[in-house]
């Protein structure tokens, strides 16, 4: 088993001859920085990973990692993990594994008397720490949910539907937005083609950075502009209207429609009051309409946008 060293004052030194070329330097560098025994490198990776899954790492301060920031809440665990990730070959999808198939993260959100007593910050991960998805998370499982998520891997960047008179409010640098066709509407988020004097606005809404700087880990805002996004962006307004198309494609029972709609959005069937609520609704179920609306409520649900 490999073992970490402990971050000394000393960090070393370079093993470079006397007529070195400046290349050289980057090499040694990349070298330092990348050996098995390094005591920040791995730390620091498997933190920012960590915090990923769970909204703030092992290290609460990831851009201080060392004698100026935070010290870890669980050191033993962030040791483990970067040792892990060394033996695995600097396998990242393996730490991901191991870190989705742990029952800390498969905890609930829900806060009891003691917890909220005893850890009211939940430093000590006595339940999973309840936070909203990201802005591409959330168009991308309105994507999903709606049944038209382009799952192709790779390609140039695309233009998804922004609303049309966004144009007027764009930098004069950043030229004319041409909206997708096609599939290219309904791909993931990822490659949506970015301009950082005029990012995609509904993204921003939801905190995506604008890129004009490294962010190291996101803000979480809460305005009523984001409900209004859910409920009038024309995209989502689209995104809706096949969500809806879906349960009516279910078949002619009203419950398991309303069932297709609240698995595709927050993952579970809907409880007694629910059903009962939405049947009323729908009424018999007959009108298109009444399933977009349903579509609407259910992408706007604040558990369907919030990892619990």
């Amino acid at each position: 088993m490999e073992k970490l060293r402990l971050a000394k004052r000393d960090a070393g030194t370079f093993e470079l001859s006397t007529t070195h070329k400046e290349s050289d330097r980057r090499i040694a560098l990349a070298h330092w920085l990348t050996k098995k025994d390094h005591p920040l490198t791995w730390r620091s990776i498997v933190n920012r990973v960590w915090q990923y899954h769970f909204g703030a790492g092992i290290v609460a301060t990831p851009n201080d990692f060392g004698r100026m920031g935070e010290e870890p809440s669980h050191p033993q665990l962030l040791d483990w993990l970067a040792v892990e990730l060394v033996e695995s070959g600097w396998n990242i999808r393996h730490i991901q594994q191991l870190i989705l198939t742990s029952a800390t993260y498969q905890q609930n959100s829900q806060i009891g008397p003691v917890s909220r007593s005893v850890d009211p910050q939940n430093r000590w991960l006595g339940r999973f720490p309840r936070r909203r998805l990201e802005a591409e998370q959330i168009r991308d499982l309105a994507l999903a949910a709606s049944g038209r998520l382009v799952e192709r891997i790779g390609g140039p960047s695309v233009f998804p539907p922004q609303p049309a008179s966004i144009g007027q409010f764009r930098d004069k640098t950043a030229g004319t937005w041409t909206n997708s066709t096609g599939p290219d509407r309904y791909r993931r988020s990822l490659y949506t083609f970015w301009q950082r004097m005029s990012p995609y606005p509904s993204l921003v809404l939801f905190d995506a950075p604008s890129r004009e700087r490294c962010t190291v880990a996101r803000p979480t805002t809460n305005t009523p502009l984001q409900a209004l996004v859910l409920l009038n962006d024309p995209h989502f307004v689209d995104l809706a209207r096949g969500l809806g198309r879906r349960m009516l494609a279910t078949g002619d029972n009203i419950s398991e429609r309303i069932h297709t709609g609240f698995l595709a959005t927050v993952s579970r069937p809907p409880d007694a009051v629910e059903l009962a609520a939405f049947r009323r609704f729908v009424g018999d179920g007959e009108d298109p309409d009444t399933w977009f609306g349903l579509a609407q409520v259910l992408l706007n649900l604040d558990e369907t946008i919030t990892r619990e």
